[in-house]
């Protein structure tokens, strides 16, 4: 499931196929767009991916 993603950059989504055991995000910011993915089987990766794509779009 796509959904927007605030705070991340000028633009960002956030892409939830857990049940697959994948998170995603995909950002822009400064022109740069960024994908970020984790394949993992723990119910607490969105969050911990949304929280890290924070923490690289404000080094960007």
């Amino acid at each position: 499931m796509k959904k927007p993603l605030s705070g991340v950059g000028e633009e960002a989504y956030s892409y939830d196929a857990s049940d697959h055991g994948t998170f995603a995000v995909l950002f822009r910011k400064s022109g740069t767009w960024v994908a970020m993915t984790v394949v993992a089987d723990r119910a607490d990766n969105a969050g911990r991916l949304n929280e890290l794509a924070r923490t690289v779009a404000a080094r960007i």
